[in-house]
């Protein structure tokens, strides 16, 4: 096996691991929206990991799903954090 296998996995399981924690902590610490949304942040990223493990055979499907998944982190990981600091998106 090659060594970028075993990183991108390690990744694959960090994400998982910060989903189980999102998740313990929303349950946990007063079902705030932010933390949910950042679980699914994580269950996206999660997800981008295992196509980069598991790659389809068309090669554009692959980089579409790769690319959806990678812009999908950054939109969801923003949105919580604008729903963490009370501020809302908008040029008015």
């Amino acid at each position: 096996m090659d060594s970028f296998f075993y990183i991108i996995v390690s990744l694959f399981f960090t994400n998982l691991i910060l989903v189980a924690i999102f998740l313990t902590a929303f349950y946990s610490m007063g079902k705030e929206r932010h933390i949910l949304i950042w679980a699914a942040t994580f269950i996206i990223g999660a997800a981008q990991w295992l196509i980069n493990i598991f790659p389809p055979d068309n090669f554009l499907i692959y980089w579409m799903l790769a690319c959806t998944f990678s812009v999908g982190t950054i939109v969801f990981g923003t949105w919580g954090h604008l729903v963490r600091t009370g501020h809302s998106y908008s040029r008015t």
